[in-house]
């Protein structure tokens, strides 16, 4: 019996030290996955391999996509607010040629920032709309330690 309650105890501490190393092993790699899509600062990110691509032809600007960034770039104003948790927020905002009360907001991705959005922000301008494009948190001038979600 003595023999078969050892083998007992150590098996419950090799199951416990496993338990530990996959929870460890977990944790790493949870925190590494959390820094490589949401922090901006960490040494290897979503946004390092977005820039790292190999030019394809589909992702190289065309003539609309070069004169709209060119607009963006001369007509923007700067805007931004105070979010409740302190952090400034930026936006870029393009007034309508006339007085409206049509907007739209063009949103960009995590691996982006607004200019990236100046292709739709010119055409929707262009059919007489406000444009706000936002910089998201982490991104641009927007502030924040992370790029979040709200």
């Amino acid at each position: 019996m003595a023999q078969n309650a050892h083998s007992h105890r150590k098996l419950k501490i090799a199951g416990i030290v496993a338990l530990v190393a996959v929870v460890a092993l977990l944790g790493f790699a949870g925190n590494f996955l959390f820094d490589f899509a949401l922090n901006p600062r960490a040494p290897y990110t979503m946004k390092m391999m977005q820039d790292g691509k190999d030019g394809k032809e589909s992702e190289q600007p065309d003539a609309e996509g070069t004169e709209a960034r060119a607009w963006f770039k001369e007509n923007r104003e700067s805007s931004s607010l105070t979010a409740d948790d302190g952090t400034e927020l930026a936006a870029w905002y393009f007034a309508a040629p006339e007085s409206t009360h049509n907007y739209a907001i063009c949103l960009h991705g995590y691996t982006d920032e607004p200019i990236g959005m100046a292709r739709y922000a010119k055409r929707f301008h262009d059919r007489g709309m406000n444009v706000l494009a936002p910089a998201a948190r982490a991104h641009e001038r927007s502030g924040g330690d992370y790029i979040g979600m709200g």
